[in-house]
């Protein structure tokens, strides 16, 4: 990961920190397992045990409550387009225009033109954006 990408992550994850609440999709590091695991669901909260999490190898594992403490690290769902156009919501000072184009999502200030405007690519997480996508929204969030 750039230390672009981990910057932008850090303060997405900042501000909605549900990104990393342990429920569907949230992914984890257990201490024996060297991949990352997901939640496929997960009774946190309730009982305190993590049931039914997919590893990297697509077997299926259940953990019980004495199974907890071998949560290593939350890592937290993909960041989203809806977790980036909040963020600009809650931290830029005027209004972001967006418009569709191809597979693209520009966003931008009112009246910029299309290229200059920030180019996120659609139905893909923030970690798969382009590194000029990436560096243009760590200077608006």
């Amino acid at each position: 990961m750039s230390k672009e990408l981990q910057e932008l992550t850090n303060k997405i994850k900042d501000i909605i920190p549900e990104i990393e609440e342990l429920k569907f999709g949230c992914k984890v590091k257990l201490a024996y397992n060297e991949y990352p695991s997901q939640i496929i669901q997960s009774c946190i909260g309730t009982l305190n045990c993590l049931d039914y999490i997919v590893d990297s190898e697509d077997t299926w594992h259940e953990y019980k409550q004495h199974d907890i403490a071998e949560l290593e690290e939350i890592i937290g769902r993909d960041i989203n387009l809806e977790d980036v156009l909040k963020c600009l919501e809650d931290t830029v000072a005027y209004k972001v225009v967006c418009s569709v184009f191809k597979n693209y999502l520009l966003i931008g200030k009112p009246g910029c033109l299309n290229k200059d405007a920030i180019k996120w690519k659609l139905n893909q997480p923030l970690h798969e954006q382009s590194e000029e996508t990436i560096k243009e929204l760590n200077k608006l969030i």
